[in-house]
């Protein structure tokens, strides 16, 4: 029976390593979505996201169960039931495809953290961008106006040009 449920858990790693695959690829696509500034279709890739997490914290909840039931058979505490124990007290090529699941795993989790990171970056210059963009267009108004010697302001004290189109 031990071997079925490990059989069963290795299916289901297999398939959440697939779907971090797209996850990778999808934030892959929203960092060049990013760069060209496409946001309608960043919106687009958020949706697919939201729904690759989902389908992610379901596989996620199968395993933590599979985990749970290996643990009462083996009368080991499921805390203390981690892939790499599993790969100590599993033999043959069952111990080897989960070391090698868990080595592809731990490659995607990295992977993942660093393309996020890099988008969180492209995110943050946008809008760093903007910002400075609409407080360019907000004070405009000093464009115009230079000091004199004495300190005293000389030309003209028009209105940012965001409230000259409105007007």
């Amino acid at each position: 029976m031990e071997a079925e449920l490990v059989a069963t858990l290795i299916d289901i790693i297999k398939r959440e390593e697939t779907l971090l695959n797209d996850f990778l690829e999808l934030l892959e696509e929203q960092k060049g979505l990013l760069v060209k500034n496409e946001t309608e279709t960043f919106e687009a890739t958020v949706i697919k996201q939201e729904a690759l997490i989902e389908q992610i914290r379901e596989l996620e909840e199968q395993r933590i169960a599979k985990v749970r039931k290996i643990a009462e058979n083996l009368e080991v505490k499921e805390s203390e039931l981690t892939i790499t124990r599993l790969v100590e007290l599993s033999l043959g090529t069952v111990s080897n495809e989960l070391r090698q699941h868990k080595q592809s795993m731990n490659g995607l989790v990295g992977r993942i953290r660093r393309a996020n990171q890099v988008n969180q970056y492209l995110i943050k210059r946008s809008l760093n961008l903007n910002h400075r963009t609409i407080d360019i267009l907000i004070d405009e108004n000093l464009r115009d106006v230079t000091y004199e010697k004495d300190g005293t302001t000389h030309g003209q004290d028009r209105r940012s040009l965001m409230i000259n189109k409105t007007l």
